[in-house]
């Protein structure tokens, strides 16, 4: 198991197992391999799901419009799943993401950790859930937390002034959005640079590129 532990000031994580740190300032091209670079990235998401301070907590979605036009806005993580190569957050299902995600399911997440200096790139196919573990997940949004999912007008409208709507909290409102990670790209800025990508149709085997 990895455990992860943030030092302030130089931005580093100390890994307490097996192998040395490959994703901080002192790691060098003699203790950089591409699985266990993987292995701390994904160590990183499961860092973002746990703990809401983290700078992986909060990731940049970025979907396209019906006019092919790019759309980004921030998203918080709400799961991790390792083995299933899955992420998870959660929308209003009025939201212009859900008609964009309808339309052309494949996005992109992008994290960033200014004080490591660390970019993870995922691409992944997102499908919209209002099933069985979509209620289950509604129970375990706090009540204050639950007025997020659900306004009238819908989120996005024009309206007369700033606070000219009503919350109008709905489980039928509540979408949670599962992303089957394809491919997920490392980068490091600390030091001397390094960049990985790592897809699954070649079974995570990774590459390095140049940064």
């Amino acid at each position: 198991m990895l455990y992860l532990e943030i030092r302030k000031g130089i931005g580093s994580f100390l890994c307490q197992s097996a192998y040395a740190p490959l994703l901080s300032q002192k790691a060098n091209h003699m203790n950089i391999s591409l699985p266990k670079l993987l292995d701390q990235a994904w160590g990183l998401l499961e860092e973002g799901q746990a703990d809401g301070q983290s700078p992986f907590r909060l990731m940049s979605l970025a979907t396209v419009d019906r006019e092919g036009q790019p759309q980004a806005r921030h998203v918080v993580l709400r799961g991790v799943d390792r083995a299933g190569e899955n992420l998870e957050f959660h929308t209003d299902i009025g939201s212009s993401k859900c008609a964009e995600l309808q339309a052309n399911p494949q996005a992109q997440l992008l994290f960033w950790d200014p004080d490591r200096a660390i970019q993870l790139r995922l691409h992944a196919r997102i499908a919209l859930r209002q099933d069985a573990h979509r209620d289950a997940q509604w129970q375990n949004v706090p009540g204050p937390s639950q007025i997020a999912y659900g306004k009238t007008p819908r989120t996005g409208l024009a309206i007369r002034d700033p606070f000219a709507y009503a919350l109008t909290p709905s489980k039928s409102q509540f979408m949670v959005c599962s992303c089957a990670v394809q491919k997920l790209e490392v980068l490091s800025l600390k030091e001397q640079h390094f960049r990985a990508v790592f897809q699954a149709d070649d079974r995570w085997a990774g590459t390095w590129l140049s940064p």
